[in-house]
């Protein structure tokens, strides 16, 4: 059976499920000023509450992001150079034994995933890596095998939740093996085609390997795209809709102290020619 490499790319949070052995990837749904959380796939346009009341993923804030797609890149795709739409898609990849949960085991990359739920103090819920219509959530990728082989380093340092001269990832790499060759796939909202709908259809890399991009960014960022990389205002900004998915608003982070902790802090002296959207991960609530 095929061995598969995925390429995740900027605005991903990895969430490890122990109880089901697998990693889920969740991508927060974007939409930019002004149609922020309207009209697709995993948003509802209401405002949620938890029970303490505070705002929960679905709101919108005063410092909302450009819209974020989310696009399979491969070469075999010469029509569609950025990409084919994966939003409200969740991809669902097997491959027999466990998932490897450390997403930080040490590798050659120094850059590592931040764990954002010490610093929120709040957990995934279990409706955004089980449910059909994850609040928002754009798209989603379960990993139930194998394991991150690459994490890719921002240039920068960083300090964020109190720990200093940190290298952050932007690109995670994970590595299944004996994937089937027809992939399954779950709509969260999606209408047509999936991406792709078999390993057969793309270009292999090698010998039963074969290796795909998933990039959730916005598309002047795309390969191609003709946009530069993020001013590093832009990518803190871009870094609030994680804690959506936590149920908190991290907003106004410019007049509360503790919640200035929750943002990277640059601390290489300036992000010279831009920056990416960073990866992080957190934890899945037991309930």
């Amino acid at each position: 059976m095929p061995t598969l490499i995925v390429d995740l790319h900027c605005m991903c949070l990895f969430v490890p499920d122990k109880d089901m052995k697998s990693v889920h990837v969740l991508m927060p749904a974007m939409h930019g000023p002004g149609h922020a959380h309207h009209g697709h796939a995993g948003s509802t346009g209401k405002t949620d509450r938890d029970s303490s009341g505070r705002a929960s993923a679905g709101k919108a804030t005063a410092h909302v992001p450009e819209k974020h797609v989310v696009r399979m890149l491969h070469r075999s795709f010469t029509k569609q150079p950025q990409g084919r739409p994966m939003e409200g898609w969740s991809l669902v990849l097997r491959g027999g034994a466990p998932a490897n949960l450390d997403l930080n085991a040490p590798l050659h990359a120094e850059a590592v995933l931040p764990d954002l739920t010490p610093i929120a103090r709040r957990r995934v819920p279990g409706s955004l890596v089980y449910s059909s219509a994850p609040k928002g959530v754009i798209s989603r990728v379960t990993f139930e095998g194998g394991a991150v082989i690459a994490r890719h380093p921002d240039p920068l340092q960083w300090d964020l939740g109190g720990l200093t001269n940190r290298v952050l990832a932007n690109q995670v790499s994970w590595v299944i093996p004996n994937v089937p060759e027809k992939l399954e796939w779950d709509r969260l909202g999606a209408i047509g085609d999936p991406p792709i709908e078999s390993l057969r259809q793309i270009d292999a890399e090698a010998h039963d390997l074969y290796r795909i991009g998933i990039h959730h960014e916005t598309e002047k960022t795309l390969p191609g795209g003709g946009g530069g990389p993020l001013s590093i205002k832009e990518m803190r900004e871009h870094f609030a809709a994680y804690y959506g998915l936590l149920g908190v608003n991290p907003l106004p982070a410019e007049t509360d102290p503790k919640k200035k902790k929750w943002f990277p802090e640059d601390q290489s002296g300036g992000g010279g020619g831009g920056v990416k959207c960073i990866s992080a991960m957190a934890q899945l609530s037991a309930t």
